[in-house]
C-alpha cells in the first residue's frame, strides 16, 4: 500500500505499538514519538529500487584475440544511497563459425545448447553462471571474472559475452542479453602464412627485369 509513497534511496524506520480494552498498552509513548518504541519492535530498513548495471572488460567488444584465460567485468549499483551489488552472473554466446552449435553455453552440460532461448531466462538459470557475490551490503561496485572454461572457444568462430547484476533489493539489470550487449569477439589461432612470388627463387635479375616483388 505504500509503495507509491516511498523515495528510492531512502532510509525508513517502522515502529508498532498495542493497546488492549483494558488500556494496557506496550511501545506506547506519551505523543507518540516513534523513537521510544522498544528496540525489538523497531524495523529499519532501505527502500531501494534503481537496478544495477554491469559491463564486460575482458575481452574489449569488437576484438580479435588468440588467447583468454578469463572472462571479466564490473558491476555498479544505480541510485543514490543504493542497497549495493549482490551478485553478478554472465553468459556467453556462439554466434558464428565453427563446429559447435549456435547458441548459449550451457553450465551444466559445458556445451553451447541451441536450444536455449534467446535472449536466455533470467538467472539462475543454465544459461548464466555466477562470477561473483559478495556478504557487505552497500557496495557501490563490484568486479566480477571467471575462468575461461576448456574447450569452449573454438578458432574462426565468434562470440559473444554478457552480463547481469542483482542487488540486495533484489532489483535485476534490465535486458543484460538484449541485441548489441556485452562484448562480442572473434577467437583466432590459426598461424597465418605468407610466400614469395616475386622474385623467383635463385632468379638471375637486373634493374630492366627485376619489375615489382
Amino acid at each position: 500500500e505504500l509503495q507509491t509513497r516511498l523515495a528510492d534511496g531512502v532510509n525508513y524506520t517502522a515502529f508498532v505499538y498495542a493497546r488492549d480494552r483494558a488500556g494496557n498498552t506496550i511501545n506506547y509513548s506519551v505523543g507518540l514519538v516513534p523513537g521510544s518504541s522498544a528496540a525489538g519492535q523497531t524495523q529499519p530498513f532501505k527502500y531501494d529500487v534503481s537496478r544495477p548495471t554491469s559491463t564486460v572488460s575482458a575481452p574489449a567488444n569488437g576484438s580479435k584475440i588468440n588467447g583468454l584465460a578469463a572472462f571479466s567485468g564490473q558491476s555498479v549499483e544505480t541510485g543514490a544511497n543504493g542497497s549495493g551489488v549482490f551478485k553478478v552472473y554472465a553468459a556467453i554466446r556462439h554466434t558464428d563459425g565453427g563446429a559447435a552449435a549456435v547458441g548459449w553455453w550451457n553450465w551444466g552440460t559445458n556445451a553451447f545448447d541451441g536450444a536455449i532461448a534467446d535472449p536466455p531466462p533470467a538467472p539462475p538459470s543454465p544459461a548464466w553462471t555466477q562470477v561473483a557475490s559478495t556478504t557487505v551490503q552497500g557496495l557501490s561496485s563490484l568486479a566480477w571474472s571467471t575462468a575461461v572454461p576448456a574447450g569452449m572457444l573454438e578458432s574462426s568462430a565468434t562470440y559473444r559475452v554478457v552480463s547481469v547484476a542483482l542487488d540486495n533489493a533484489t532489483n535485476i539489470q534490465l535486458n543484460p542479453a538484449a541485441a548489441g550487449a556485452g562484448a562480442a569477439f572473434r577467437y583466432d589461432t590459426q598461424v597465418p602464412t605468407a610466400a614469395i612470388t616475386a622474385p623467383a627463387l635463385f632468379a638471375y635479375l637486373n634493374a630492366a627485369s627485376l619489375g615489382s616483388m
